[in-house]
């Protein structure tokens, strides 16, 4: 059970950073993104 929830836990992780950096990508672009687009 308790390796059932650190995977969990790291799925979880893995999609709250995901989703930070969409987030970031439109609310802060980068000076990189903006050039090239």
């Amino acid at each position: 059970m308790q390796g059932y929830k650190n995977s969990q836990k790291i799925v979880s992780n893995s999609e709250l950073s995901t989703f930070l950096k969409f987030w970031d990508r439109f609310s802060n672009p980068h000076p990189i993104l903006t050039i090239r687009s």
